[in-house]
Order: C-alpha cells, then sequence, then structure tokens
C-alpha cells in the first residue's frame, strides 16, 4: 500500500470501440484536476486490460474514507465523471477497505 492508505474508490470501466485514447485523456485530466490537493487523497491509476483494449479498472487511494466521500460528492467529480462516462457502454463503481496486505 503506497503511504499507508487503507480505502480505496475503485471503478470498472467499458469504453466504446474507438474511444479509448480520448478515454485514458479524460480520466487522466479528471483525475489529475478533481483529487491533486484533496486531503487524503493518495494516488489514481488506470489498468487497462491486456486482453480486452476496451476494459479499465481505476483504483484511488485515500487514508480517510470521508476525504474519499466529501470528493464524490464535489462538483468537480461530478463534472469529470459525465465527460469519462459519455465515452464508456458500461461502468461500476465501488468503494473499498483493505482487509489483508500479504
Amino acid at each position: 500500500m503506497a503511504g499507508g492508505h487503507e480505502h480505496y474508490a475503485s471503478g470498472d470501466w467499458m469504453v466504446k470501440e474507438g474511444r479509448t485514447e480520448e478515454f485514458i485523456t479524460r480520466w487522466k485530466d479528471w483525475l489529475s484536476a478533481s483529487a491533486q490537493g484533496v486531503p487524503g487523497f493518495g494516488s489514481a491509476q488506470l489498468l487497462r486490460d491486456i486482453y480486452n483494449p476496451n476494459h479499465f479498472i481505476s483504483f484511488s487511494d485515500w487514508d480517510d474514507p470521508k476525504m474519499r466521500d466529501r470528493w464524490k460528492n464535489s462538483p468537480e467529480f461530478a463534472q469529470g465523471m459525465a465527460r469519462v462516462r459519455e465515452l464508456t457502454d458500461d461502468f461500476s463503481g465501488g468503494d473499498y477497505v483493505v482487509t489483508v496486505s500479504v
């Protein structure tokens, strides 16, 4: 766990055919603008499925679930999410806490 963060937000994204590069750019711009400088934010990663290049998983780590939830309820989050979601066919998200580390 980077920096000892134990709380995570995650997204499972299925991007529309031909829109992956735009999706990657929008996702990066959204996270860079909305989460940087937010107390409790650690980092964010976007992972691409090597067998299905339209499928992505994202994770952001947080040291405080209240700060994560404040971020997720912010106008900046909502605006960025809307811009990213318009490039997807499907999305599901969730919040997680570390249970075991090896």
